[in-house]
């Protein structure tokens, strides 16, 4: 026992797992984009790397990964404490302590944007709601907002609890629509433009709203605190939000290389000049992208 001990604290050091695990999504999507489409080979690759991941998540950070009904439950072990629903096993990180402790960092700069007692937070791409709890402890009132909440539970089942979150199962857009989001095996890559990986090959269908409507909808006039992270589509979204019968007063924003393959920053910089922001971009080291914060000048 004390050998299998000391093998499992090798793998982990060695970054053995972590290895593998990127090995194997790298055939997947190398095998997809050959054939334009999942075929079988890509398809068994995909499940030994769903099971690859599992024994990763078990023996690096002793989380067990069971299947619900339609989802899947993270446990903390030996607790068996249960820590969130996710869509699939590959999100085991979301809603973890450590993934919270991550968003905490990433969406605040220390004397700039922060998430303040009472504010009122509109978090836009909250996918399972990890943030939205997060800020739930600290805010007001929490609005999480994702489509893919439309066809998927574990945003609802995961913010059930909390008094103070409602969840939107829409999309947010620069005009009241209907759009088609694109699917993913790994449902946190879903996007209205094309998937980054895993692409499913499916679309769904769903509604799309301005956050400055949403807002407007429910008597609010100001926004403290809006994170937002769409997956590629952040300027579309930052212009149905800035608009001048509602003030977003403190915005962090992903700038992932998800627009097309490019980050949407420069997009994003030129929309908060015009609008009287003041803003700053740092590139966050957690996942070593471009984070831009902003807030209203003269507010």
């Amino acid at each position: 026992m004390s050998k299998l001990r000391s093998a499992i604290k090798i793998l982990r050091k060695q970054g053995f797992l972590q290895l593998v695990s990127s090995t194997l999504a790298h055939i997947h999507n190398r095998l997809t984009e050959r054939k334009q489409q999942p075929g079988y080979l890509s398809a068994i690759v995909f499940r030994i790397l769903v099971i690859w991941h599992m024994i990763q998540t078990l023996i690096q950070d002793r989380y067990l990964i069971i299947p619900s009904k339609e989802n899947w439950v993270t446990y903390k072990i030996p607790e068996f404490e249960k820590i969130a629903c996710i869509p699939s096993p590959l999100d085991s990180n979301h809603g973890t302590p450590q993934h919270k402790n991550q968003l905490s960092s990433v969406h605040q700069l220390e004397g700039f944007v922060e998430l303040d007692e009472g504010d009122t937070v509109f978090d836009v791409g909250a996918y399972i709601g990890t943030y939205s709890i997060l800020a739930a402890e600290t805010a007001e009132t929490v609005i999480s907002i994702d489509p893919y909440a439309s066809i998927n539970s574990c945003l609802t089942e995961n913010t059930a609890e909390y008094g103070n979150i409602e969840v939107l199962p829409i999309a947010c857009w620069n005009t009241t629509t209907t759009l088609e989001l694109n699917l993913s095996k790994t449902p946190n890559e879903n996007s209205i433009l094309d998937t980054d990986n895993f692409d499913l090959g499916k679309k769904a269908k769903v509604d799309a709203d301005t956050i400055s409507n949403i807002a407007k909808n429910r008597g609010y006039k100001k926004i403290d605190f809006m994170k937002l992270e769409g997956e590629g589509v952040e300027p579309e979204i930052l212009e149905g939000a800035i608009q001048d019968d509602v003030i977003v007063e403190k915005i962090s924003i992903d700038c992932s290389a998800e627009r097309n393959g490019h980050a949407p920053t420069d997009e994003i910089v030129e929309i908060l000049e015009s609008n009287g922001y003041e803003y700053k971009i740092k590139t966050t080291p957690v996942w070593n992208v471009d984070i831009v914060y902003a807030v209203k000048d003269n507010f």
